[in-house]
């Protein structure tokens, strides 16, 4: 009994500790729009589709199905399971997203929907509303809110994209922690694409990451970043099968422990 008691003691303390931002490697936000490409690419988010950055909808060339897992820190009580469906359509793109975070003394719930309209040929606009639910022990009930953010994804020219998002515009919780993200991407025909992508907010302190995708083949991709100011290096590969793809990323912090997270998509 005691035991048990302490185990959720720890597991909150270091939940706690893992949702500040000084700690630059976890944040509220990651539990539901981290996937395989973000996290081997140091967390981006303007330059990430689907809850990324919901405007790079517009640019699919299908429509994508997908399922992950993401373990923290090799600890199932932070694991987040996720599926998502991102839609493209003439009228209006559209894509939705289930996620369930943590264990069952605390857990975080999302229902999400994204819409993107292309205003231009190279210029595309996106919304995305979360619907959330967090549940803990410590709790009599729990609580449920909402978030909203925006995005834009612009191709200025065929080797260089950039992305913008502004994360947490409007909440129903109280905390009130905005985010921004901007970045620029920049491709080296059938050899990388080179990634830059700066961060910071309300209550977040400025955050970098620089990242390398390595197209190898067709059907194969590689990646590598560095997340600053706190130097956290990770990496990832993908591989595509006909319509499937299966994708994996990994964060290495040297005092928290390692991240890993599986993801497999599907284009129909």
């Amino acid at each position: 009994m005691k035991q048990s008691v302490c185990n959720k003691i720890f597991i909150g303390v270091l939940f706690f500790t893992l949702c500040s931002r000084s700690t630059h490697a976890f944040s509220f936000n990651d539990e539901l729009s981290d996937d395989a490409r973000s996290v081997a690419l140091g967390n981006i988010r303007a330059l990430n589709g689907g809850f990324g950055n919901p405007a790079f909808i517009s640019f699919l060339d299908a429509k994508l199905a997908s399922i992950s897992v993401h373990n923290r820190f090799q600890m199932e009580e932070l694991n987040t399971c996720r599926m998502s469906l991102l839609y493209p359509n003439r009228i209006l793109d559209a894509g939705m997203q289930m996620s369930s975070f943590g264990y069952e003394d605390y857990r975080i719930t999302s229902l999400g929907m994204l819409l993107a309209k292309r205003l231009h040929p190279n210029i595309a606009l996106g919304a995305k509303l979360l619907y959330v639910n967090r549940s803990s022990f410590a709790d009599e009930q729990s609580q449920s809110g909402i978030y909203a953010g925006i995005g834009m994804r612009m191709i200025v020219s065929p080797t260089v994209r950039v992305g913008l998002t502004a994360e947490n515009l409007a909440t129903t919780f109280d905390e009130k922690a905005y985010s921004l993200h901007a970045g620029i991407d920049y491709t080296v025909p059938d050899i990388c694409t080179m990634l830059f992508e700066a961060s910071s907010g309300l209550g977040n302190p400025f955050e970098c990451s620089v990242g390398v995708e390595f197209n190898m083949l067709d059907c194969l991709c590689f990646r590598t970043s560095m997340r600053m100011p706190v130097l956290l290096p990770a990496l990832g590969a993908s591989c595509r099968f006909d319509r499937m793809t299966v994708s994996v990323g990994f964060l290495l912090h040297e005092i928290l422990g390692n991240s890993s997270i599986i993801e497999v998509g599907y284009e129909f």
